[in-house]
């Protein structure tokens, strides 16, 4: 057997390339908890200095993380966003209250 003909073989009998949809995923999960914590520093500066609402905002995404984690909830959304749940700081937080909950 030639490498072309292995290769075409190998080709038709592997699942498809998932790896730009996978890409999108992450990118759109990821882009809209960027877009929960802009809207809670927006929410927070009604409130409080710039500075002030970006330590506030922090802190809501860490909460937010972790009580959406305690359920398993951001670990389903983990497991299909990928990288998009692990970039922001609430990817932070759920590692950190996952070992809580596992201890």
């Amino acid at each position: 057997m030639s490498s072309e003909e292995y290769g075409r073989r190998v080709r038709r009998a592997g699942p498809p390339s998932r790896l730009g949809r996978d890409c999108l995923w992450a990118f759109f999960v990821g882009g809209g908890i960027c877009l929960v914590g802009e809207i809670l520093r927006q929410s927070w500066m009604l409130l409080y200095d710039q500075e002030m609402a970006g330590t506030l905002t922090s802190i809501s995404l860490i909460l937010l993380s972790a009580l959406v984690t305690l359920p398993g909830w951001y670990q389903k959304l983990g497991a299909k966003a990928g990288a998009g749940t692990l970039v922001p700081i609430t990817g932070f937080a759920n590692s950190v209250v996952s070992a809580a909950i596992e201890f």
